[in-house]
């Protein structure tokens, strides 16, 4: 059986397409991109028809459209390490609602496969670590430290998915005349950050790929991506909130892997922290951390096309 790869945005294939890649010839489908995002992607008036009735994709708005094309077996890969937070019942995060149309979850840790299990005990869930991880460049040792900062976007549903920008622009101008800095963030914050980066001469960067080519040392309040650079051997600079409830276990980020870095509560307090973790050893917390992240940093892509192989048979 046939197997094809859907997705609608470029942060959704880069945890996809090497798990889809890995499939053996005989079950590759069509790979399906519905945004026409550059020239080796399909416009979407040349999207083809569905292989068959299978197809395996990395977001949970991506099951709907899915959904919505004939696909009635669905398995999906998170785009990330499952991230959730108490008091919001949402699809787009692990145990979320309305995930019922997905067959088989490939989960990146047992936290979120624990949560998926417990909602949707008929589907198959599998623990995999993520296919991203594997495809992400290390940058050259050579040249200057590179300082990449970025912000999650404001999400006001709980405190914890809220942007930690505000505590920290004011440290902004002085971290770029002390480093050379590039600006990223979650795409949904990109143009709402990327005037104020330039503004302050800080060169914006819009994909993570380029940020792990260039950066030595990675500065994030709240992503998955904190814990994909953590996964290629450089430091990470975690950024709190005096919004962010410590009191809340929400799991992995918040907390119990907070650890991926070390962590800095206030402005002023910044760039010391990047000081240290571009010239001392990690925290000691960071391996337990990566362990809680992802079942393992390697292979991931090969385990879950294996799953998939087997789940189209």
């Amino acid at each position: 059986m046939l197997i094809d790869a859907l997705s609608s945005a470029p942060r959704y294939r880069a945890h996809l397409l090497p798990l889809w890649e890995a499939l053996p010839p005989e079950c590759k489908g069509h790979r399906v991109d519905l945004d026409g995002g550059g020239p080796q992607y399909l416009p979407l008036r040349s999207v083809p028809r569905p292989s068959g009735d299978s197809c395996v994709v990395a977001s949970f708005r991506d099951v709907g459209k899915a959904w919505h094309r004939g696909y009635r077996r669905i398995a999906l890969v998170e785009h990330g390490i499952g991230q959730s937070y108490v008091g919001i019942d949402n699809g787009s995060y692990a145990g979320g609602g309305g995930r019922d149309p997905i067959s088989l979850f490939l989960s990146p840790n047992e936290t979120a496969a624990g949560r998926d299990r417990a909602r949707y005990p008929r589907a198959r869930v599998e623990v995999i670590g993520d296919p991203a991880v594997d495809s992400l460049p290390r940058r050259s040792p050579y040249g200057p430290p590179v300082v990449a900062i970025s912000f999650h976007w404001n999400w006001t549903k709980v405190p914890e998915t809220r942007t930690a920008l505000d505590h920290y622009l004011g440290a902004l101008p002085d971290l770029a005349r002390e480093f050379q800095v590039i600006g990223h963030a979650h795409p949904k914050a990109l143009d709402k950050l990327a005037p104020i980066y330039r503004r302050l001469g800080i060169e914006v960067v819009s994909t993570f790929r380029e940020v792990c080519e260039r950066a030595s040392v990675y500065v994030c309040d709240n992503s998955s991506t904190i814990f994909e650079f953590a996964a290629t051997g450089r430091p990470v600079v975690v950024l709190n909130a005096p919004w962010f409830r410590r009191e809340v276990e929400h799991g992995l980020r918040f907390w119990a892997a907070a650890g991926i870095g070390r962590n800095v509560d206030q402005p002023e307090d910044l760039a010391e922290a990047i000081r240290c973790s571009l010239s001392e050893p990690p925290p000691s917390t960071v391996d337990a951390a990566l362990r809680l992240a992802y079942s393992s940093t390697t292979g991931a892509a090969q385990r879950g096309a294996a799953i998939l192989a087997g789940w189209a048979s």
